[in-house]
């Protein structure tokens, strides 16, 4: 029921459910940028300012003088990532996150001169992480060790996905929930050296390809000379 609020208020609903029912637009701040890292990429710039092109060690540093010892799951890899792109939790680390997610986005009033001018953008954190809400203690101690006893890499997603899982299945069943190995020992972060060795991987396929492309018009020249 809307009707004991203010019309401005009711207009403001209006135009964010308007918003989510738009199709995404196509032009971005920077050419080189997805819809949703160029709005990320503004609060990034606004927040930092001068040190925006040392943003990486300004990352490392919040999460080395602040956020280690508050949150031991949480890796330096995941949370520096989260800073980067704002893309907190991977299903699949080879995946593209390039589609927009509308009801992230709202209005804030910005000052331009003499006027204050509705900009659409998302407004909400990009310094303490998604990760602090699910993703830095559980019950089950357990869980950041393998079926041999030894402890797992840090990963807040591993934890994300146990506490979220676990909650799900407490509100169903009622019964307390039991991480099995399959779940436990779950690779969700992977090494540096791996996802070089994927890039270089897919470098490799790609100049094969353009080797194929280029021996094949060369064989369609020959022809045609032939010909």
């Amino acid at each position: 029921d809307v009707s004991m609020l203010k019309y401005k208020d009711k207009d403001a609903l209006e135009a964010i459910f308007k918003r989510w029912r738009a199709p995404p637009p196509t032009k971005t701040t920077h050419p080189n940028k997805t819809q949703q890292e160029s709005y990320w990429d503004v609060r990034i710039r606004n927040h930092l300012g001068t040190r925006y092109d040392t943003r990486r060690g300004v990352f490392d540093w919040d999460y080395h003088m602040k956020l280690s010892g508050m949150a031991p799951p949480l890796s330096c890899r995941e949370y520096v990532h989260w800073r980067e792109v704002g893309v907190a939790f991977q299903l699949r680390l080879d995946a593209s996150y390039d589609v927009l997610n509308n009801t992230l986005l709202s209005y804030k009033l910005v000052r331009h001169g003499l006027h204050d001018i509705p900009v659409c953008g998302y407004w909400g954190d990009i310094v303490s992480s998604p990760f602090l809400s699910f993703g830095i203690d559980a019950e089950d101690t357990q869980l950041m060790k393998d079926h041999t006893g030894e402890e797992l890499k840090k990963s807040s997603q591993l934890v994300t996905e146990h506490n979220l899982l676990s909650s799900f299945y407490q509100l169903l069943t009622g019964d307390p929930y039991k991480s099995t190995p399959s779940i436990v020992s779950l690779p969700v972060v992977m090494e540096d050296e791996e996802r070089e060795e994927l890039e270089r991987e897919e470098v490799e396929r790609e100049e094969v390809e353009m080797e194929e492309v280029e021996m094949e018009e060369v064989e369609m020249e020959e022809v045609e000379m032939e010909e």
